[in-house]
């Protein structure tokens, strides 16, 4: 299958968390084309975020499929420096768009408040503070600022917590989590929470299995 209709496909997947990405599509993609991902190009933005918050467990997924060799451990480098340019790139655009317009939104924006990256956390504080421009997004950016100061915890009644690949009990269950171990929320839905381990492994749990702390 031709590269750009695999990307375009990603894309569209990417764009609704609703539709849960299949690890098998995305490390082939990565592998297959890690020399061809320009991070200046948006249209590999989703993707690069993907990588970059999951990279733990997709390069274990990507040494399983393709095996522990000297071409995967070349292609694997290649995505290690790509993940680091891809975080420097958003950044700078970032910091470009605050200082052109004293604001700052965009899918950048929102991929460097996952990371809880504190140069970002620095502007927002800034651009909220400041009364003397009008910013249509001030309260949405305050909301962004939360983030920030806000953990999620698994707190289940059993010691090890089932990752369900969909949002229902009886769904294939992907792996385990223990207690007290921390996640990172990326979809709400419903009764069920779509998470990222440390790990990178990413599924659902039921809402009862997490905890919330608010950092003051």
């Amino acid at each position: 299958m031709d590269w750009k209709i695999i990307i375009l496909f990603l894309i569209v997947t990417f764009n609704s968390y609703s539709q849960t990405i299949e690890d098998k599509e995305l490390i082939t993609f990565l592998y297959h084309n890690a020399e061809k991902i320009d991070i200046g190009d948006d249209e590999f933005d989703n993707i690069l975020s993907e990588w970059d918050f999951r990279n733990l467990y997709l390069s274990k997924m990507i040494k399983i499929t393709f095996g522990d060799n000297d071409t995967t451990a070349r292609k694997l480098k290649i995505l290690e420096k790509i993940k680091d340019s891809f975080y420097k790139h958003a950044l700078n655009e970032v910091k470009d768009e605050y200082r052109t317009y004293n604001n700052i939104s965009g899918p950048y924006f929102v991929y460097l408040v996952e990371k809880k990256d504190k140069e970002v956390k620095g502007i927002l504080e800034k651009i909220i503070a400041d009364t003397t421009m009008r910013h249509d997004n001030r309260e949405s950016l305050k909301s962004f600022l939360k983030k920030y100061d806000t953990y999620y915890y698994i707190n289940g009644k059993k010691r090890n917590i089932e990752i369900k690949k969909e949002a229902n009990s009886s769904s294939y269950t992907i792996s385990k989590i223990r207690n007290g171990e921390e996640v990172r929320v990326v979809e709400d839905e419903d009764d069920w929470l779509l998470i990222i381990t440390t790990d990178g492994i990413k599924g659902y749990i039921h809402k009862n299995n997490i905890k919330i702390e608010i950092i003051q």
